[in-house]
């Protein structure tokens, strides 16, 4: 009886120390896991708007003026010269009055005048169609004598005088006085009074008549 203990203890010693063995067996022991890495996902970078460019309209070519072409005077009083800068004036026309060009030279136009080529400032000649119907107008002198000023009062006299039936050409009138040409080159100012308005055929009955020159001869053909 006693060896049946003594047996069944270290049969129970034996499963005991068993047991512990196959605990510690690194067979049986569950391998670690290392913690997977997850990857950062970084922000998709927005994109800089780039400034916008301004845009650049082309500026067309100036179409060149073509010869003969269509002008007016662009102002009262305007010298048609025999030659450019400092040439003769031959007729002084106003504001609106139509003239053909034909040509430029030196920032001097070519005005076709009555069959003459004269010359006026190409400041003073605007191309294309008047705005307007031109005011010249003729008038002849109906006082025995008519004293001329260089402004439009009596405090600048001029040394030019005219008398009964002389005829003017009329630009404008200013404060009771009259903006006129006499003999197409002198334009001076006329005390309103002593002028009457006349018809363009009266006053082509009192003038003399003009000598044409042929356009060919003043362009050298």
């Amino acid at each position: 009886m006693k060896r049946a203990n003594i047996s069944i203890a270290l049969l129970l010693a034996l499963i005991t120390c068993t047991m512990l063995a196959g605990c510690s067996s690194p067979d049986a022991t569950t391998p670690e896991t290392e913690p997977s890495s997850t990857p950062t996902i970084l922000p998709t970078p927005t994109p800089q708007d780039k400034p916008a460019m301004a845009q650049v309209t082309p500026v067309p070519a100036p179409t060149p003026t073509t010869y003969p072409a269509d002008g007016y005077i662009a102002r009262e009083g305007v010298n048609l010269r025999a030659a450019p800068k400092d040439g003769a004036i031959v007729e002084i026309l106003g504001e609106n009055y139509p003239v053909t060009v034909i040509g430029l030279t030196d920032g001097w136009y070519h005005i076709n005048y009555e069959g003459d080529v004269l010359y006026a400032s190409q400041d003073l000649i605007e191309l294309g169609e008047p705005p307007r119907v031109h005011n010249m107008r003729w008038g002849k002198v109906v006082i025995e004598s008519a004293q001329l000023y260089k402004s439009p009062d009596k405090t600048d006299l001029s040394e030019v005088s005219l008398v009964q039936d002389d005829v003017v050409r009329i630009l404008r009138e200013v404060n009771g006085y009259l903006h006129i040409v006499y003999n197409r080159n002198l334009q001076r100012y006329l005390e309103k009074s002593a002028v009457a308005y006349i018809s363009q055929d009266e006053a082509d009955l009192l003038l003399p008549a003009p000598t044409p020159k042929p356009l060919s001869d003043q362009l050298g053909a």
